[in-house]
């Protein structure tokens, strides 16, 4: 599942690649991919628009419009969002896609049809305010604080943990309402950066451990981008590549393989349904009550 650092290149690609479009049209190759709306509504209301820019909240790509409005396209698990040519190869995952008055067209595919492209006005979506509240409307409510504002400091980090501290870390990172963008990978990348076991309660981090934290989660999130995202499965780029973290794991889906640091056979467990790695004596197991 495409993750922040997924997005983030993928974001920054189209940036590139889009920005400046006019949409000719939006053709639904699958009546779901609008969501609750009928695709032929967000047809019209998107025909003629220019494309004003591209930017990332959370895992959503958002493609700005010049009409107020935003395209807000969720990847989920197996979406891509593709640059291709007019007369680029047919692909039968495609579930919807836009033609530009250029000739060129941005695809979205999809494998299993989780993935969702919608309408909403953009001041819906608005950036997070200095001190890193959360905006007003829908998607605000449902996404924490981004990793990369200025607001996601160390000790902002330290109070969100507070306000958790019964929540085991690797779920709660993994919870969009907490902090927004990490999921499955780079939650297990981070806790094994900053040696940090993922049952560990939020409450029971030493200051010194929120501080390595913070900086872990970063520093994955930021190598990650560098290597343009982990290319596991299904993700790619824009221009259909496949990024490179994924030879650099330093614990994800390494199980039994000895860790880099100590040498223990780094183990898998699942927690909250979600496949966890770690290394049993770099990130030691928090003592049973």
């Amino acid at each position: 599942m495409p993750e922040l650092p997924e997005v983030e290149t993928i974001v920054r690609d189209l940036r590139r690649l889009v920005v400046g479009e006019r949409i000719a049209s939006f053709v639904a190759d699958w009546s779901g991919v609008t969501g609750a709306e009928p695709p032929e509504l967000v047809a019209a209301r998107v025909a003629g628009a220019r494309i004003e820019g591209t930017r990332r909240r959370g895992k959503l790509a958002i493609l700005d419009l010049d009409t107020g409005e935003a395209l807000v396209i969720s990847l989920r698990m197996t979406g891509k969002l593709l640059s291709r040519s007019a007369d680029a190869a047919a692909d039968p995952y495609v579930r919807g896609h836009f033609i530009f008055e250029s000739g060129r067209e941005l695809r979205f595919s999809d494998t299993r049809k989780f993935g969702r492209i919608v309408l909403v006005p953009q001041q819906a979506i608005r950036a997070e305010s200095a001190d890193g509240a959360r905006a007003k409307g829908a998607l605000h409510e449902r996404l924490g604080i981004e990793p990369f504002s200025r607001a996601f400091t160390t000790s902002r980090f330290a109070r969100l943990l507070t306000a958790r501290q019964r929540s085991r870390l690797k779920p709660l990172l993994l919870d969009q309402t907490f902090v927004a963008g990490i999921g499955n990978i780079y939650a297990n990348e981070a806790l094994y950066r900053a040696r940090i076991h993922p049952l560990r309660s939020a409450g029971s981090l030493r200051r010194e451990q929120v501080r390595a934290l913070h900086q872990a989660i970063l520093a994955a999130l930021r190598r990650a981008i560098t290597l343009r995202g982990s290319s596991i499965d299904d993700y790619r780029d824009a221009r259909g590549r496949r990024g490179r973290m994924q030879r650099e794991f330093l614990v994800h889906g390494r199980e039994d393989e000895p860790c880099a640091r100590c040498g223990h056979a780094i183990r898998k467990a699942w927690v909250a349904g979600r496949g966890t790695y770690w290394c049993p004596h770099c990130q030691r197991a928090p003592a049973r009550r």
